[in-house]
C-alpha cells in the first residue's frame, strides 16, 4: 500500500464521482491543489531538526524562540545561527560548565579561539578567565551579543577578565650592538704632613699608575730633611 503525499495529490480525484459534476467542488479542489503542497512543504521542515540547513532567517528565529535559546543572536550569519541551534540542546545540558563557554566562543570567534582559565595566566585568579583569539574583524555590534550570550552560558560566579586577539605577522628584524671602551682616573687629595717655616724641604711620592687606572695615594711618606 503506497503512502500519499501531500506535495502531488490531485484533489479532484479525491471527491465522489456524483461531486464531479459541481462546478464549486471541481474549483475548491483546484484550489486545493494549490494551498496544500506549500502547506505541506512547510510543515516538514519543523517536523524535526535534521533540516536546519534548509531553513531561512525567519523560520530559524521563530524555532529558537520557539525553543527559548536565550543566548541566540538574532542579528547574527545564518551559518552561525544554525549552529547555535544545533548546539541548543547539548549547550542547556551542560549550562555553567566550560564545554558550554568553549562552545559560545568558537561560534563567535571560529575554531581557533579558546577558554584561558586563571591558572594558566599570570595574576589569575578563581573564578577569572580570558578568552584568546586570532580573530581581529570581529564586529563591535557582536561583541556586545557575545557579552549577553556568555552571561547566559558560563556559570554566575565566572568573571571575564579579558578578550586577548593575537595578530601575527612577517617581517624583517634588524639588530645591532656596539662596545664602548674607556679608562678611569681616580684622583684623591694629596695631604702632606705638618709644614714648618724652616730651612728643610719635604717630598711626595709621585702618583703611581697602574694599568688603564691612575691611583693617586690618599697619604704621603714626610721626605728626609736636606
Amino acid at each position: 500500500m503506497s503512502s500519499m503525499d501531500l506535495s502531488h495529490l490531485d484533489f479532484a480525484k479525491l471527491l465522489p464521482v456524483w461531486m464531479r459534476q459541481d462546478a464549486a467542488d471541481a474549483g475548491l479542489a483546484k484550489a486545493l491543489n494549490e494551498i496544500i503542497p506549500v502547506a505541506a512543504n512547510a510543515v516538514k521542515k519543523l517536523s524535526t531538526w535534521d533540516v536546519l540547513d534548509s531553513l531561512n532567517d525567519t523560520e530559524l528565529d521563530e524555532l529558537a524562540w520557539e525553543s527559548n535559546i536565550t543566548w541566540y543572536d538574532f542579528y547574527a550569519d545564518i551559518a552561525g545561527k544554525r549552529q547555535t541551534i544545533k548546539d541548543a540542546d547539548r549547550i542547556f545540558r551542560t549550562k555553567g560548565t566550560s564545554w558550554a563557554v568553549q562552545r559560545v566562543i568558537n561560534t563567535y570567534f571560529g575554531g581557533e579561539s579558546n577558554l584561558l582559565p586563571w591558572w594558566e595566566y599570570a595574576g589569575g585568579r578563581f573564578p577569572h578567565f580570558k578568552v584568546v583569539t586570532t580573530n581581529a574583524t570581529l564586529k563591535y555590534e557582536n561583541y556586545k551579543m557575545f557579552l549577553a550570550v556568555l552571561e547566559e552560558v558560563k556559570r554566575q560566579c565566572a568573571v571575564l577578565d579579558a578578550i586577548l586577539i593575537l595578530i601575527q605577522s612577517q617581517g624583517m628584524v634588524y639588530a645591532g650592538s656596539c662596545v664602548r671602551t674607556g679608562s678611569v682616573t681616580m684622583i684623591h687629595a694629596y695631604q702632606p704632613g705638618d709644614i714648618h717655616i724652616r730651612a728643610n724641604a719635604y717630598a711626595a711620592f709621585p702618583p703611581v699608575r697602574s694599568g688603564q687606572c691612575t691611583v693617586i695615594s690618599h697619604s704621603a711618606e714626610q721626605g728626609k730633611e736636606l
